[in-house]
């Protein structure tokens, strides 16, 4: 809906080349995610960067979200599964249907607790990407204002006097 137009803004988008292209961002962050490599705990696989994933794995992700430039380079070299919701990737992997799946940390835990589940029912593994998260404008709108109003804000409860 932000990028036809419909809406001013979208809260939680990632400022990567590939939103660049689609939307206005303002120069300050509303928060920073930390998203990790998630494993069954019988793996022993342990990818530190998207460059060691080879074609033969499934690497699980959410549909539109945003997971960094180096994922986007190399995304063509694995299978790239994707689906609607976190609930779905740890559902894939306690079944083994995926290798590995890239999710937000903090995600993860309500995921797991609102799933009956506990945090050690799957393997984290290392840090893939720490993201600056935006709410992106739309480029079809004048947003220029509620840009500058957000980062007026944003500027004040990060830096309070």
């Amino acid at each position: 809906m932000t990028k036809n137009g419909q809406v001013d803004g979208a809260f939680n988008v990632t400022k990567q080349k590939s939103t660049i292209d689609q939307f206005n961002f303002g120069e300050i962050p509303i928060l920073q995610a930390n998203a990790s490599f998630y494993y069954h705990n019988d793996t022993v696989i342990n990818f530190t960067s998207a460059d060691e994933i080879s074609k033969e794995i499934s690497v699980g992700v959410i549909i539109g979200y945003e997971y960094g430039d180096n994922y986007e380079k190399n995304k063509n070299r694995f299978k790239e599964i994707r689906v609607a919701n976190q609930t779905q990737l740890i559902k894939l992997l306690k079944k083994k249907r995926i290798d590995v799946a890239i999710m937000f940390d903090d995600v993860v835990t309500s995921k797991l607790n609102d799933m009956g589940l506990q945090p050690n029912d799957i393997r984290k593994g290392k840090l893939h990407q720490k993201s600056d998260i935006y709410v992106a404008f739309s480029k079809s709108k004048n947003t220029k204002h509620a840009m500058e109003m957000l980062d007026e804000g944003l500027a004040k409860t990060h830096n309070p006097k």
